[in-house]
């Protein structure tokens, strides 16, 4: 859903201008925008790995840690 938004509001951005700048402060009156593929894919990507490796690595440890002595300490 945050691509479709986000790529969705690009697109529009890009087709109508709806953002606009002081031409006086910044030399253009729209923001202009650059829509690059593989940046976008490159950020899914990388979430996904994050992600992965964040859910990973908790269960990683929990395997490790014996019932009978976590019931021993409780």
């Amino acid at each position: 859903m945050g691509n479709l938004i986000g790529i969705t509001v690009l697109i529009l951005q890009q087709q109508f201008g709806f953002i606009t700048l002081d031409p006086s402060t910044y030399y253009v009156s729209t923001v202009p925008i650059d829509i690059n593929v593989f940046a976008i894919l490159a950020l899914n990507v990388g979430t996904l790995i994050l992600c992965f490796v964040m859910l990973i690595i908790p269960s990683y440890i929990i395997t490790k840690i014996n019932p009978s002595k976590s019931i021993q300490f409780a």
